[in-house]
C-alpha cells in the first residue's frame, strides 16, 4: 500500500474511533457534493440569454434544463448529506450527469445565440 493509502487508513480509524463515522463515510466516498453556486450561476446565464433573445426557443430550453439540473443537484447533495446508501447515490448521480451534459450543451448554444460569454454568469 502506498504511503497516502496508509495515511487515509489511519485517518479513517481515528475518525471512526472519535465517533465521526458519518463524516468518515462521506469523506472516503467516491461522490462529492455538487457545487450549487455554479449551477445557479449557469441558470442565471440561461435566464439572461432568454431575456436578451426575446424568449428564443433555445434559450427557453436552456432555462428549463438548468432548472432541472439545479433540482437534481440539490436532491443529490441532500442524499449525500443524509448518508444514503451507495445504490441511491449512484442513481441520483447518473440522473444528474445525464441532465448536466445536455444542460451544458444547450446553455452554450443559448449563450452563443444571445452573444453572451459563458464567463458572464452573473
Amino acid at each position: 500500500m502506498k504511503r497516502s493509502g496508509w495515511v487515509k487508513l489511519w485517518v479513517l480509524i481515528v475518525l471512526l474511533a472519535l465517533g465521526a463515522g458519518s463524516f468518515a463515510v462521506v469523506w472516503f466516498s467516491r461522490y462529492q457534493a455538487i457545487d450549487i453556486v455554479q449551477v445557479e450561476a449557469d441558470l442565471a446565464l440561461a435566464m439572461r440569454a432568454m431575456q436578451k433573445t426575446a424568449r428564443a426557443p433555445e434559450a427557453m430550453i436552456a432555462v428549463r434544463q438548468q432548472q432541472q439540473r439545479l433540482r437534481l443537484a440539490r436532491e443529490f447533495n441532500a442524499a449525500l448529506g443524509a448518508g444514503s446508501d451507495g445504490e441511491t447515490l449512484r442513481h441520483r448521480w447518473e440522473a444528474y450527469a445525464k441532465v448536466d451534459a445536455e444542460a451544458r450543451e444547450s446553455l452554450s448554444e443559448a449563450a452563443r445565440s444571445a452573444q453572451l460569454s459563458t464567463g458572464d454568469r452573473w
